[in-house]
């Protein structure tokens, strides 16, 4: 009897065991992802969709003063912005990070010091203050997140050199140069733009596809030109050529107004002080959950936030926690928390606007974007829509009937982008989903926003990368007869 007993509760252990194996297998029992969980994911991969943008349609999730965080360094509350490391800031999705540059103590450092002052005499850089870390560490973070897999990820770096090391540049060089191999040099654009200094202006029209291309991952610049030609070597100037906006309330159309790069910073602080303002009034923050859609809507480049992901009362302003990956996220739907769920080809839903992964062997209209306007110029925002639905290997050879082959199967490279082609559907009442040029392969989703120039064909071809780097024969043709 006790061995009958035995037998029958180890089959019904097994019965158990195989059940709990089947919905696993279902996902039934699969832990589901959380909203922060899914944000970060989805923004690292939309991270990837404008590669072969130029710069100044590209977006960039930033943090202001990166390095002023409790994980790297030991600092006071009232002088922290952000509530992780810099690594952790990468792996959420930011790609925009700020340093402030000091010479203190003999040692080249990033502190949260914005008067580059002594502080009662202890110097710029205190540690369990302002925060005293060495800029070789925090310049060591990046290269080690790099290494760590995302040699597919490009990384804008701001360097904001204070009078001490302005007065030091020499010292701030030879560290910036001691991984020089990471940085896409101001060397490989054919000329300077001050006949001074020799400095050179980061090119709006850069791709962080040429940057790759280069064997490259970070791009160095900062707002001024300083009469030091070897600190020219590396890092790129914005003199004039990068616009701040700072009240949500101007904000429209920025792409229709300019080609220079945009930006909106915040200072605010885990304590509460907005430096630059003097007061402990919240009201002046810039970047909230509730004002991020708007930039996006208006084609900002670059947002830097302050306390990036972070919770609780001692972050909150203006009733608001700080901006989080998932605010920052204008592509992908997150309804159902689900990407990588149904297929490996994407479409544009047909209620929510937003992007959808689907099985290849539908049947949608495709959105194709124009190459060239009717000025000869590059088109930007310009959407059509083929005449009938087509499978998703059919779509490149539809669009490319559009027009008289002025047009290419394509993906939004923006929330103004994709905002431009929501309006031609309902424009032309289609009710159904629209097939994007983005797609899975190797387990990496890769968008064609159609476009690309000669330099990065030759790459690519050489290269054999297809899906970021594929383009059809008519572009070629396009490039030589007009001013793109």
């Amino acid at each position: 009897m006790v061995l009958l007993q035995r037998v029958k509760r180890k089959q019904i252990w097994i019965g158990v065991g195989m059940m709990l194996f089947a919905l696993l297998n279902m996902g039934i029992l699969a832990q589901a992802e959380t909203a922060e969980a899914w944000g970060k994911r989805a923004l690292s991969i939309q991270n990837r969709i404008d590669h072969d943008a130029p710069f100044y349609e590209t977006t960039w999730p930033g943090t202001h003063n990166s390095f002023a965080n409790a994980d790297d360094d030991n600092l006071n509350a009232d002088w922290t912005n952000q509530s992780m490391s810099l690594k952790q800031q990468l792996d959420s999705g930011i790609r925009e990070l700020v340093f402030d540059v000091h010479y203190d103590n003999s040692a080249v450092r990033v502190c949260h010091n914005n008067s580059g002052v002594q502080i009662f005499g202890l110097g710029e850089c205190i540690d369990g203050y302002t925060g005293n870390r060495k800029l070789s560490n925090a310049l060591d973070d990046l290269v080690e997140w790099l290494d760590d897999g995302h040699r597919d990820e490009v990384i804008l770096l701001k360097v904001e050199l204070t009078q001490s090391a302005k007065n030091n540049i020499n010292k701030v060089h030879k560290k910036i140069d001691n991984i020089d191999e990471e940085y896409y040099l101001p060397s490989a654009v054919s000329y300077h733009d001050d006949a001074d200094y020799g400095c050179t202006l980061l090119p709006a029209t850069l791709t962080k596809s040429k940057v790759l291309a280069s064997g490259k991952n970070i791009v160095l610049f900062g707002s001024d030109c300083y009469s030091n030609g070897r600190f020219h070597d590396r890092v790129f100037s914005t003199d004039g050529l990068m616009e701040d906006y700072s009240d949500p309330d101007d904000v429209s159309d920025i792409r229709a107004n300019t080609t220079d790069m945009t930006r909106v910073k915040d200072g605010y602080t885990k304590g509460g002080v907005l430096y630059g303002s003097g007061t402990l009034d919240s009201g002046k923050t810039k970047l909230r959950p509730s004002t991020v859609a708007s930039y996006l809507s208006a084609g900002l480049n670059i947002f830097e936030t302050y306390g990036f992901g972070a919770e609780g009362s001692s972050w909150k302003a203006d009733g608001e926690y700080p901006v989080s990956a998932e605010d920052l996220v204008w592509s992908w739907d997150d309804s159902s928390l689900e990407l990588n769920g149904s297929g490996s080809c994407v479409v544009l839903g047909d209620s929510s606007d937003r992007f959808h992964d689907i099985a290849c062997t539908e049947s949608y209209v495709a959105a194709c974007r124009k190459l060239v306007d009717s000025a000869g110029e590059r088109a930007y925002g310009e959407w059509a829509l083929t005449e009938t639905a087509v499978s998703f290997s059919d779509a490149e050879n539809a669009c490319s009937s559009v027009d008289d082959g002025e047009y290419v199967f394509a993906t939004p490279r923006n929330k103004v982008e994709l905002e431009k082609l929501v309006a031609i559907r309902n424009n032309d009442n289609i009710a159904t989903n629209l097939w994007l040029n983005y797609q899975q392969i190797d387990d990496t989703w890769l968008a064609d926003i159609g476009e690309a120039d000669e330099e990065m064909l030759v790459q690519c071809y050489a290269g054999g990368s297809q899906g970021v780097c594929s383009v059809i024969n008519e572009y070629l043709n396009l490039l030589d007869n007009s001013k793109i």
